[in-house]
């Protein structure tokens, strides 16, 4: 792999006739990786091994690159080059999702934010659709635990022993388990135990809006207007690197308001993996 990689960087900067600079291997591809995810539009369209020699003590390879001018995150063979090239990683999904106030057990987000990734080369790793029930059991549990060490501990104000409890709620909240009040080790751990190098993890929800906000020439006809919000990231387990998207909103219309809401979680979704795909190669340590 590592000569594989060196062999890219080698193609990149032949075709541009520069120098990338770095003390290893690893590093001058690294920077090459920054250097075609941060706006120089320029990328290997296409790249093949043309032959290559392995001996004790050298490793060559010859390829075959052609280099494009543009933007890498619109070309799918680009993009996968680099996903091969950086070891095809597994990641587990999790996205809790509610349309309208109705949790769902298949989320749209999730099924095509792992869609995306698995066309790119990333290795998506499967799982219960009541996943978030397992994992809040696991929170229930660890809860429960800490609620009886508490009722053990015993102090004695003025000579008398007593014992104290501190009540904990729980309550079932599928979106505080995945998107904050540190919740996400339960999540962590479980995708560790998957084999999981990348986490990708988080909430969506759609709510009806006005329609005139939208499109004021709708304001009298039968359409709906649905946003779609998301609070979705991706963290690299073994380096702890989160990734985050810029992407926070989507408004769709339809007849339907199910219908426009589900339109806007995929659109959503859709542009929150362009940046997961533009950033996660860059956190990973090769």
């Amino acid at each position: 792999m590592k000569a594989l990689r060196d062999a890219y960087v080698l193609s990149l900067e032949k075709a541009l006739d520069t120098t990338i600079a770095g003390e290893t291997g690893e590093e001058r591809f690294a920077k090459t990786l920054d250097f075609i995810f941060s706006g120089k539009k320029v990328y290997l369209k296409s790249y093949e091994v043309v032959s290559f020699d392995f001996s004790p003590q050298r490793y060559s390879v010859s390829t075959k690159a052609e280099v494009q001018k543009g933007d890498i995150s619109d070309d799918l063979q680009g993009l996968k080059i680099v996903t091969d090239l950086v070891g095809n990683p597994k990641v587990l999904v999790i996205i809790d999702e509610a349309n309208l106030g109705k949790h769902v057990l298949r989320s749209v987000a999730e099924s095509q934010i792992s869609r995306e990734l698995s066309l790119l080369g990333y290795n998506v790793i499967d799982h219960p659709v009541d996943v978030l029930d397992k994992l809040m059991e696991r929170k229930k549990q660890l809860e429960d635990k800490k609620l009886v060490e508490r009722r053990e501990r015993t102090f004695s104000p003025q000579g008398v022993e007593r014992t104290t409890t501190e009540a904990i709620s729980y309550t079932v909240d599928y979106y505080g388990l995945v998107i904050g009040y540190g919740n996400e080790k339960i999540a962590y751990d479980y995708a560790k135990e998957k084999g999981a190098e990348i986490l990708i993890l988080g909430g969506v929800y759609t709510e009806e809006v006005d329609v005139a906000s939208v499109l004021p020439s709708a304001t009298k006809s039968n359409f709906r207007s649905v946003r779609a919000y998301s609070t979705i990231r991706a963290a690299v387990l073994e380096s702890g690197s989160i990734v985050t998207s810029d992407a926070l909103e989507v408004t769709k219309m339809d007849l339907s308001p199910t219908t426009a809401g589900n339109e806007a979680i995929k659109d959503l979704a859709e542009r929150i993996v362009m940046d997961f795909i533009a950033n996660i190669p860059l956190k990973l340590q090769l």
